[in-house]
């Protein structure tokens, strides 16, 4: 990713000059997406297509069709592969040319579910979802973690010299600054929250902002701060987490709804950025470039969803 956004590196007099999410952010997670679930090379460039065109077509936006048509060309190219997988799985390897395991494809060929097979519709809407939520996403979650440590250099600083506190990191920006605020949910059941009767079959929009922030459960939630002690930052479960006065954030949801590419978003966000950081000397936000707040010289809050581009100066 970093040789396609070399457009986007400048050496200005000794110091270079870097927007990470042109040279990196953007395309690392679909690279590694497309790698898992085992595109042909010969097809990656239609896979970036197709990942842009719908997540630009989201909504009722003016490329809305031309993100339908994307998905469903994405579904009958997978179709193909899914019969082809059937008869003959695919591999992945590690860097020795080693075989580790089968591809996500070829593991939803083999899987049964209540004794059947997954059927091919059935395997390319899941693709399709995967293909949809595993870029954006964890696109958003590197840049607002890179924008929020470099504002805390302190943090940054601890992260640099101890990178096992990566985990932290990630899980705190969620937690403080979740690219996705919210899913909405029809409840299946009759239930009561605070007072509130809720009838099954009511549209609840789960707000994640709100869980996060939630005093009672997250001292200072407003503030960031990697070192928290309420906050799990292990593997995210599916029930869940809460320990010993730690609790998960809700950025992935929990029980059934629980982001199927949760730990491949932690891992992308994690090794990626330990691996930025073996390019990137003495990193710090170029203030002119980016956005301000309303007084027009403190750096713009995160706000509601992600920061789109992250400028940032290294020593050469």
């Amino acid at each position: 990713a970093a040789a396609a956004g070399a457009e986007h590196v400048r050496d200005e007099g000794g110091v270079r000059l870097v927007e990470l999410g042109r040279a990196f952010a953007n395309e690392f997670p679909i690279r590694v997406v497309c790698e898992v679930l085992g595109f042909p090379d010969e097809a990656r460039g239609d896979f970036y297509y197709w990942y842009n065109s719908m997540m630009s077509g989201l909504g009722a936006s003016e490329t809305h069709k031309q993100g339908l048509e994307a998905r469903q060309h994405l579904e009958d190219y997978v179709g193909g592969i899914v019969e082809a997988r059937r008869k003959q799985p695919t591999y992945l390897y590690d860097e020795a040319g080693n075989p580790l395991s089968k591809d996500i494809i070829s593991k939803l060929c083999e899987t049964k579910v209540d004794g059947d097979y997954l059927s091919t519709e059935e395997i390319t809407s899941n693709i399709a979802l995967v293909v949809g939520g595993g870029g954006e996403t964890t696109r958003g979650a590197i840049l607002n973690m890179w924008y929020l440590l470099l504002q805390h250099p302190d943090q940054f600083q601890a992260v640099c010299k101890d990178d096992s506190l990566w985990d932290a990191a990630f899980h705190e920006t969620l937690r403080h600054s979740t690219p996705i605020g919210g899913q909405p949910r029809h409840n299946t059941f009759d239930i009561e929250l605070h007072g509130v009767q809720i009838p099954a079959g009511s549209l609840v929009n789960m707000v994640d902002f709100s869980a996060n922030h939630d005093d009672r459960i997250f001292e200072e939630p407003e503030t960031f701060n990697i070192f928290r002690d309420d906050l799990y930052s292990g593997k995210l479960l599916r029930s869940g987490f809460r320990k010993e006065g730690r609790c998960s954030h809700m950025a992935f949801g929990v029980g059934p709804h629980l982001c199927p590419g949760a730990w491949i978003s932690h891992q992308e966000a994690v090794e990626g950025s330990r691996v930025l950081l073996e390019h990137l000397k003495n990193p710090r936000i170029n203030v002119d470039r980016m956005p301000k707040d309303i007084d027009g010289k403190k750096l713009a809050p995160i706000g509601l969803v992600s920061v789109r581009q992250l400028w940032l100066d290294a020593d050469g």
